[in-house]
């Protein structure tokens, strides 16, 4: 039986991208323009992947298929892509910006429209932490793996983008902590989560940070997830401006993956 602070974590969900693709895409591009790493996100977890000419992968909560449309080419020949996401609005995006996908399906993580043992790769991308039940999650993901497959799982440390919390209680705004999807994932604790499933785990951290210039893109940002009015936008702004040093607000991440393998 799932608790309410579970049910409250998938309302968000729906609430966030049942009927629109706007709210991620304002995430991503934050990330996107503003990003410091040596090389970006969606390169790096293809690269962790490591997809072979042939194999098939799954992923779940694909959202507006980032990771295949920042990594143009690289899906290796024979293989075969099959992406899944619970909104039909990111299923519309999946179909018309990933067209090397082989399917594209509407469908719950808990519950997977596949046979078992047909993949040779599952991955789900920051989007464990919306799932109620994680656990029917990941045994969903080993069912339908082969045993000599493997999983990737990513998701957010718990110091990530830690500088957002006192700028929104400066303008009135609700605190990151009061959205149980903040720490119901995290990279600290996903190695021992994705364990109780999976007898093999490795956890492989992301190196990066936001140097942001732009006070509206964080405006943007924080907009996606907040009921945000007029005068608290324009607090924000001033916030946001106050706080930068020479002309750039700093923001910490923590990201990173846990690789998975039945054997």
């Amino acid at each position: 039986m799932t608790t309410s602070s579970d049910e409250r974590r998938r309302q968000v969900a729906v609430e966030q991208y049942a009927s629109s693709t706007t709210k991620l895409d304002a995430r991503a591009a934050l990330h996107r323009h503003f990003s410091i790493a040596t090389q970006p996100w969606h390169e790096w977890v293809l690269a962790q992947i490591a997809l072979a000419p042939g194999e098939t992968l799954v992923e779940v909560g694909a959202g507006t298929g980032l990771l295949w449309t920042a990594n143009v080419g690289g899906l290796p020949g024979g293989s075969r892509l099959h992406l899944t996401d619970m909104s039909m609005a990111m299923c519309r995006r999946l179909r018309a910006q990933v067209p090397e996908a082989t399917s594209v399906c509407c469908s719950d993580a808990q519950q997977l429209p596949f046979r078992g043992q047909v993949a040779d790769v599952l991955v789900a991308n920051h989007m464990l932490y919306h799932v109620p039940d994680q656990q029917a999650a990941l045994s969903e993901a080993a069912r339908v793996l082969r045993r000599t497959g493997r999983a990737v799982f990513a998701t957010n440390g718990g110091e990530h983008m830690k500088e957002l919390a006192s700028i929104l209680t400066a303008v009135g705004l609700p605190s990151l902590g009061s959205d149980p999807t903040h720490r119901a994932f995290t990279l600290e604790a996903a190695p021992d989560v994705v364990g109780s499933v999976f007898p093999r785990v490795e956890l492989a951290e992301f190196r990066d940070g936001l140097r942001v210039t732009e006070p509206d893109a964080l405006v943007a940002y924080i907009e996606s997830f907040a009921a945000v009015n007029a005068e608290q936008r324009r607090r924000l702004r001033e916030e946001i401006k106050a706080r930068m040093v020479d002309g750039c607000l700093a923001i910490t991440k923590s990201a990173g993956i846990v690789k998975a393998a039945l054997t």
